[in-house]
């Protein structure tokens, strides 16, 4: 039960810092959207140097996603 639960405060922690910084990115005023041809949300990540942080908060996500996923098939 304890894993449960660690899965389920890891997958929210990740998924809502997700999309806090996408909602960041969509509503900063300095986002360009084409960057060296790049265009769309993943030019306003690279523009602001956001890959690293982005990557934490989705792996973070996943991780809890797995492990919520992985304990509830293995209750019986």
């Amino acid at each position: 039960m304890k894993k449960f639960v660690l899965g389920l405060v890891l997958f929210s922690i990740g998924f809502l810092s997700t999309i806090l910084l996408i909602v960041s990115l969509v509503c900063s005023p300095e986002s360009p959207w084409l960057v060296n041809g790049i265009q769309g949300i993943y030019s306003g990540i690279v523009f602001m140097k956001m890959q690293i942080p982005m990557s934490v908060c989705i792996i973070t996500a996943i991780c809890g996603l797995v492990l919520t996923i992985k304990e509830s098939i293995s209750k019986k």
